[in-house]
């Protein structure tokens, strides 16, 4: 919407100009209502490249080509499963008819904004040209023989739609979904890892020898041996918390029985051996052989905010609370294989503490120090901590945008508030300019399970008596796994 402002700007430019002349003003009034319309009825003879009202039109059409695919896409797949489902005539032809109708949104693409895509506003033509690539993509995972149809058989009606057209598209379209990704859920795959433990709740199994991969970092192992989550507690209470275990195996138990007391699954699993030692993350097991995997942990890295490639992505989306001057930014890579990374890319601005409040912190931070050295100790270690604490920034606050990017294609915005004080989002003790963007919900990992086309982030956000897990799609559209575990201290 944001690059369609000139269709307004532009009428009132030459209603100004042409005030004096009626007729003038009568005929671009007409060409206003036919563009946003989208009625091509008007000449566009234009050798030149200088009209301005056709300027706007190609912005206006390629708007509109835009928002009809990606209300078409969603709803083609959903024909796709009908059509597979009920297997009748009625569901074939309205998933063809699908097809058919992103055939016509690519041939406008093409025939129309393609050979003037110079003319469209920079936000507009990045936008299009990631459209041409859905669409294309979209096209060519359908059915070869119905595409086939449709480029010789011109607009699907009811009679193209005939028995012999059936058996050939669902044959294809069983072959497309015995692939690897289809059929997989998060739900009876995902499991929650706390402490190098896998807890196996309700819903979902695993069984000895079975292949998983855990996160982050990502590292491919085999379950080793499967423990009965009651089994162990029990052990636990007889034997007591600080029980010492020679044994490995019985001390995976013990460790495992500790970390799920409050929230007891119905069987616990160590982390394959051999695998890095992971505090919170995920497990998953049967991950398709084909699903793509972003790896990367760690922390954000600060950049410079200007003449860099990222932030000039998503600039039209910041928001002047986030993007001001003296804002800061900071970014976080998961690489994906060699020059493909999803970025992590935090824009943020900070507002620090008064002076007046600044030395109040650095007064009560010296005083929670003291508490613990001795006396006689203190004297000279005070000095070591307030030299620290001279140099550290104190933010009150910061408003942050968050974005998910794979290169130019933007996967999904967040805008939040950090606020001194508040640890919804993030420790206290770590918010300055360096650390503004390492917040509670982090991204530990992204699965894509169609090459690339969609990315699932898997997010861990730790409180104090819980941590939530979940899996949701990159731009929040969809949430796969949720699941809250209880701890206990």
């Amino acid at each position: 919407k944001e690059s369609c402002i000139g269709l307004e700007e532009t009428q009132i430019e030459l209603e100004s100009k042409y005030k004096n002349e009626p007729e003038i003003i009568s005929r671009y009034k007409s060409i206003f209502s036919e563009i946003k319309n989208d009625i091509d009825t008007f000449e566009t003879h234009d050798p030149d490249r200088k009209s301005k009202v056709l300027d706007v039109y190609y912005e206006a059409k390629a708007q509109v080509i835009m928002y009809t695919v990606s209300e078409q896409i969603p709803q083609s797949k959903i024909d796709y499963k009908k059509s597979v489902q009920e297997k009748s005539d009625a569901s074939t032809c309205r998933f063809m008819n699908s097809i058919y109708m992103l055939r016509v949104q690519q041939e406008y693409l093409k025939e129309i904004v393609a050979p003037n895509i110079d003319r469209l506003h920079p936000i507009t033509k990045g936008k299009i040209m990631r459209t041409d690539e859905l669409l294309t993509e979209q096209l060519s995972s359908y059915s070869k023989i119905v595409l086939t149809s449709i480029r010789t058989g011109g607009p699907m009606t009811p009679e193209l739609c005939n028995e012999e057209d059936w058996t050939r598209v669902t044959t294809d379209t069983k072959a497309e979904h015995s692939s690897p990704a289809a059929g997989f859920t998060y739900d009876t795959n995902a499991f929650v890892i706390y402490n190098s433990c896998i807890g196996v709740y309700p819903g979902a199994s695993l069984q000895p020898q079975e292949e998983i991969w855990s996160f982050a970092p990502p590292t491919k192992g085999r379950v080793s041996r499967v423990i009965p989550a009651k089994a162990a507690l029990e052990k636990l209470k007889k034997m007591g918390f600080n029980t010492r275990a020679e044994d490995r195996d019985f001390a995976e138990e013990l460790n495992c029985a500790i970390q799920f007391r409050a929230d007891v699954p119905l069987s616990l699993v160590p982390l394959p051996h051999g695998s890095k030692g992971i505090g919170r993350g995920f497990a998953i097991s049967n991950l398709p052989t084909t699903a793509w995997i972003a790896q990367g942990f760690g922390e954000s890295v600060p950049i410079a905010l200007t003449d860099n490639t990222y932030v000039a992505t998503v600039r039209h989306l910041t928001t002047p609370a986030c993007l001001a001057p003296g804002s800061l930014a900071s970014m976080r890579k998961f690489p994906v294989r060699e020059g493909r990374d999803i970025i992590q890319l935090d824009i943020g601005k900070l507002k620090y503490l008064s002076p007046e409040a600044r030395k109040q912190m650095i007064a009560a931070e010296l005083k929670d120090k003291e508490n613990s050295y001795e006396k006689w100790a203190w004297p000279k270690e005070k000095q070591n901590v307030l030299a620290r604490l001279e140099k550290k920034d104190f933010v009150e606050s910061a408003e942050i945008c968050r974005f998910y990017l794979d290169g130019s294609h933007i996967l999904g915005v967040k805008n939040f508030t950090r606020e001194f004080g508040d640890e919804s989002n993030g420790y206290v003790d770590e918010f300055d300019s360096k650390s503004w963007a390492n917040t509670f919900d982090e991204a530990i990992g992204f699965v894509s399970l169609n090459e690339g086309q969609d990315w699932d982030v898997l997010f861990v956000d730790v409180g104090f008596d819980a941590i939530d897990y979940s899996i949701k799609r990159s731009d929040g559209s969809i949430e796969h796994y949720n699941k809250t575990l209880r701890i206990a201290h």
